[in-house]
């Protein structure tokens, strides 16, 4: 209900009953005529005996109104020179109450056990039909923010290349549409409750977005803290975290500001406006660092260990570098190389080539995995273990011709390699293809990565030497034995050990000027070597992020290999998903899991493309790993785009249609066969039967299934149909939440302020505690488990009553009613008599004092991780995991006591 208000109608109507006055008064428009008399009286007009009426009615209706056990009280205040008596609304679960669609007419006559019990079934099974919907809105999200261009640039021989990036910047993802995704159901909630409540504050709204940041900052983030066991996980991106932590506390201490300070109780426009501007702001603020961190990483320092040791290993033409060419951007190097060549000057300062590669390989690496990755992945796999961070490799594929005038290529046989650090050394193999007629010569030479020769392997460099129609050549490099603690240790750090062996130059013995089939290219001109160690069970990733192939080569060969360590037996499951291609029609479906035995690095999976000899354009479809088993972890590459190259030969006016009409006949096939699916997929049984555990839970939620399937695909318009759709029937989901939750803290005895932060904060951030400790247990570092909660925390104050009650304070300025005057007069007549002409009431008492102590004990909170930071090199996990979960149960236990307390009356 909203609180204490007069009712005014059915007040009137028994107090002339009572007095025999006549017969009740029931039209609305006899009402506004009594109160508008009503109204005179206060500016001066004498007392009449309908005062009395109001008094006596007032009575007979709280009597009539209220059950013996459980009485509406009613108070007697003065309000400019006339007496009103002010009763409380009957609540939700009481006679008379209403919500928004529930309960029902006699609702109210059963009893209290009962109604508890009904309650909290309904609710729960709201829980989980919300949390699936929040998925299927993630997943649209995921769509919409995983849109891709492509950019060109050129590799270490000079040649052009093309890679795809994503086109939303993560971080402004995270904290638009993925925070907007992950707190749905608290934002709508708390604007449904604004417009359903007549435009009246409420308690539910308010309560559910600060129980939920409690209980997301110091229940999810000590569950997950508590999950990693004795490994330490600490934050990499300190700068946006810092920004982020700031704003979690500080979007708290802004509510107390607003609500006890210019305007106590009241929420003007300007005051919701300027909290809806604190979130683009934040946007603003953490894209800024985002940026800033991303280019500062693309500038290599003077003193930096690589350019040193480049320099060193590799020196062909005895000429020192610029003064500020090792602080050159790389796209300054990247301009320099082509503005040479465009010059005729063929760059031959092999340092400026690795240079580039070395800026290429650290700019256009993956964003980690979004928060609706992590949502989805907890959903489907019941908290398995899952991946964490991607990176996206510049090379290309084996099997893809770009320059067709080359007389032959080199490359590496493999773009990767994974060798112990007690194998004594690792066999590099070199490729030739194409015309093999002549002789040939290549140049080559180790660099190192986080492996440095001397102490992990011994420098290597040299010529090879093609006779005519030799194929294939091989690089011996020694490895050196190191200290297995040691490199315990490090992979623990989370530092990879590896260094890269590069080929330099190819020419061909005897070549012609001008004869471009006597000419030779490098393709795929570096590989990374991966040393590890048997102590470990190391992690699992996938050679190469991006791989091309021409249709008419009917497969592509995926590698997935283990690094950081080889112990045990381990295993990981793969799978293709579609992209622009689609399986069955451009490719064929490859599932199943990779085992490998202990000691063993790497396994080949064959992917089986479909030639079909019609015209379509290049398309795309993924190789994902995922679900490690046996101890091991995922590397950086847990996602591949393998690229269908097509090559059929048609006509160009074909080929020019096709590029406007942009036509896609697979597409339009997969939308129909994909919303099939999903029928089929809600109505497939489980194995075990209908009489099993199992099957009575799939016959719980096949409403929730079958309501699932009807909504579109994410395929359609890009994921934006499906985010309405779902973010609609959130919204109708989230009402009905509302509606239960008011209903069984009703019949409980709790006030929908401790209902809301207790019982609605905790069912709706049930799914997120699922992601964060997934995230938590895969990712490389603690941003995603606590970034995201400070970022999304801070969000749900932007969003959630940023814009609830920008509503409230639009609809009451200069709206005024009486009905209005009399209801705020019985909570807080000042209110009145300061904005005579309407304003939007929200009653400080217990939401600032609540999140007074949110702010405080988030502050705690958040000093405590940093101690632990400093103490154990990590703000999650480590040795006092249990102590810091202890800590974090105790703040959120602090929360709730004193906040119950305060909205129970107690103090």
């Amino acid at each position: 209900g909203r609180g204490r208000r007069w009712r005014g109608r059915e007040v009137w109507r028994f107090g002339w009953f009572f007095l025999g006055g006549g017969q009740i008064m029931s039209t609305a428009e006899n009402d506004r005529q009594v109160l508008a008399r009503r109204y005179h009286l206060r500016q001066g007009s004498s007392y009449d005996t309908r005062i009395v009426h109001v008094f006596v009615g007032a009575i007979v209706g709280v009597i009539c109104f209220s059950r013996a056990a459980n009485a509406v009280s009613g108070t007697n205040i003065t309000f400019e020179g006339e007496t009103i008596f002010c009763v409380d609304e009957p609540r939700i679960c009481e006679k008379g109450g209403s919500g928004t669609f529930a309960p029902t007419d006699n609702e109210y006559t059963w009893s209290k056990g009962s109604r508890g019990i009904l309650y909290t079934l309904i609710l729960s099974y709201m829980f989980a039909g919300v949390a699936l919907l929040a998925d299927a809105f993630m997943n649209s999200i995921e769509d919409i923010t995983a849109g891709e261009k492509i950019l060109h640039t050129v590799d270490l021989s000079g040649r052009p290349v093309q890679f795809s990036v994503r086109v939303w910047n993560p971080t402004v993802a995270n904290l638009t549409l993925m925070a907007l995704g992950s707190s749905a159901p608290e934002i709508i909630l708390s604007i449904l409750e604004v417009i359903f409540n007549d435009f009246y504050s409420g308690d539910l709204g308010p309560g559910t977005i600060v129980g939920s940041a409690a209980f997301n900052l110091f229940i999810i983030i000590g569950i997950c803290s508590y999950s990693l066991g004795t490994e330490v996980k600490r934050i990499d991106s300190m700068e946006v975290f810092i920004v982020t932590a700031i704003f979690a506390v500080g979007a708290y201490v802004w509510l107390i500001v607003i609500l006890e300070g210019p305007s106590p109780n009241v929420i003007e426009i300007w005051e919701a406006v300027l909290t809806l501007a604190l979130f683009p702001l934040l946007v603003v603020i953490a894209y800024y660092l985002d940026v800033k961190r991303t280019r500062e990483s693309n500038k290599i320092a003077p003193q930096s260990k690589q350019v040193t040791i480049i320099s060193a290993d590799i020196t062909h033409n005895n000429k020192s570098p610029a003064p500020n060419s090792a602080r050159m951007s790389m796209q300054e190097k990247i301009q320099d190389l082509r503005a040479q060549e465009d010059a005729g000057m063929p760059n031959t300062d092999e340092e400026d080539k690795v240079v580039v590669a070395r800026l290429l390989e650290g700019k256009h690496t993956k964003p980690p995995p979004s928060r609706a990755y992590y949502r989805r992945l907890a959903k489907q796999t019941r908290l398995k273990r899952h991946a964490a961070k991607d990176r996206m490799s510049i090379s290309v594929g084996r099997g893809v011709r770009e320059f067709e005038n080359v007389g032959s290529e080199v490359e590496f046989e493999s773009m990767a390699y994974v060798c112990s650090y007690d194998a004594g050394f690792i066999d590099v193999t070199v490729l030739r293809e194409g015309n093999l007629d002549k002789p040939c010569t290549v140049s080559y030479g180790t660099h190192d990565g986080v492996a440095t020769a001397g102490q992990d392997y011994e420098t290597t460099k040299g010529v090879l030497s093609f006779e005519k129609d030799e194929k294939s050549k091989t690089i011996r490099i020694p490895i050196l034995q190191v200290d297995e603690s040691e490199k315990v240790l490090t992979t623990i750090d989370e530092l990879d050990d590896t260094f890269t062996v590069q080929l330099i130059h190819a020419e061909l013995a005897g070549e012609a000027v001008g004869d471009t089939t006597n000419l030779v290219a490098l393709r795929n001109s570096m590989c990374t070597i991966h040393l590890v160690t048997r102590s470990i069970s190391g992690n699992l990733e996938l050679q190469c992020g991006n791989f091309k192939v021409l249709e008419s080569q009917s497969f592509v060969d995926m590698k997935i290999i283990r690094t950081g360590g080889l112990k045990g037996k381990v295993s990981i499951d793969y799978t293709t998903r579609d992209g622009t291609a689609i399986v069955t029609k451009d490719y064929h479906r490859t599932a199943g899991t990779a085992v490998f035995e202990d000691g063993e690095s790497e396994q080949t999976i064959r992917v089986s493309i479909i030639d079909d000899d019609v015209y379509e354009n290049d398309e795309v479809f993924y190789f994902v790993i995922s679900n490690p088993a046996g101890g091991a972890g995922i590397g950086r590459v847990y996602e591949a785009t393998i690229t269908i190259v097509n090559d059929d030969v048609m006509s160009s006016k074909l080929d020019a249609l096709k590029s406007v009409l942009r036509i896609n006949e697979d597409r339009v096939n997969q939308v129909a066969t994909k919303w099939i699916e999903q029928f089929e997929e809600a109505l497939e049984r489980p194995d075990d039967g209908l009489l099993s555990i199992a099957g009575f839970l799939w016959m719980l939620m096949l409403p929730w299934s079958l309501l699932l399937a009807f909504l579109p695909p994410p395929t359609i318009g890009g994921g934006w149909l499906l985010f309405v759709v779902s973010l609609s029937c959130t919204g109708l989901v989230t009402a009905l939440i509302g509606d239960y939750a008011a209903l069984l803290g009703c019949t409980i005895g709790l006030s929908d302020y401790v209902t809301a932060i207790t019982i609605v904060a905790l069912g709706t951030s049930l799914p997120d505690t699922f992601a964060s400790v997934l995230a938590a247990k895969t990712d490389r570092h603690a941003d995603a488990a606590i970034i995201n909660v400070t970022g999304s925390n801070s969000v749900n104050v932007f969003l959630g009553l940023g814009v609830a009650w920008l509503i409230g304070a639009i609809y009451w300025e200069g709206n005024a009613t009486d009905a209005w005057r009399i209801a705020i007069a019985c909570k807080d007549p000042s209110v009145v008599k300061s904005y005579p002409n309407g304003a939007f009431f929200v009653k400080a008492g217990s939401i600032s004092f609540s999140v007074a102590v949110y702010a405080v004990c988030a502050t705690a909170s958040l000093v405590y991780m940093n101690l632990n930071r400093r103490l154990f090199g990590g703000e999650l996990g480590g040795p006092k995991r249990i102590i810091f979960l202890v800590i974090q149960i105790m703040f959120w236990g602090i929360y709730i006591t004193l906040s119950s307390l305060k909205s129970e009356g107690v103090f």
